[in-house]
């Protein structure tokens, strides 16, 4: 899984790929993590990355019960899994704060390294000087 975040990433530092669309089965899992993982290289606080990965609460409402047979029934997951909360999102943030100090070094440490993360930001329209105040937001939590 760790690559597949890198491989996915590195796709958006090569100006070719952008406009770019993200998806997974469900749209919530592994595709709320890279947008929640991109929005911080952008610079949103994790309060609008919760807020905008708990949006995806409401499109899910019409496929629960296909959620359920397939990520409860088949492949015995929690049923939290058929859900996308907001303290979800955000206890994932800080524990990637808190074990690696920003979400810049956790990015760093899975082989996306600044000057991959600085030219995502700079693709999707972020601005250099804004992106390096950023780049080493810690476990202060803004």
């Amino acid at each position: 899984m760790v690559q597949a975040k890198q491989q996915t990433l590195k796709l958006l530092t090569d100006p070719d790929n952008i406009p770019a669309i993200l998806s997974c089965a469900y749209g919530k899992d592994q595709t709320g993590i890279i947008t929640a993982l991109v929005q911080s290289c952008m610079g949103s606080s994790l309060h609008e990355i919760c807020v905008d990965y708990a949006l995806s609460e409401n499109g899910l409402e019409p496929i629960k019960n296909r959620m359920y047979d397939d990520l409860v029934k088949r492949h015995h997951c929690n049923v939290s899994f058929l859900s996308a909360k907001y303290k979800t999102m955000l206890e994932l943030l800080i524990y990637i704060l808190d074990k690696y100090g920003s979400v810049g070094n956790y990015l760093e440490s899975i082989g996306f390294g600044q000057e991959d993360q600085r030219q995502l930001c700079l693709n999707l329209g972020g601005d250099a000087v804004e992106f390096d105040s950023h780049f080493n937001v810690t476990s202060g939590h803004h």
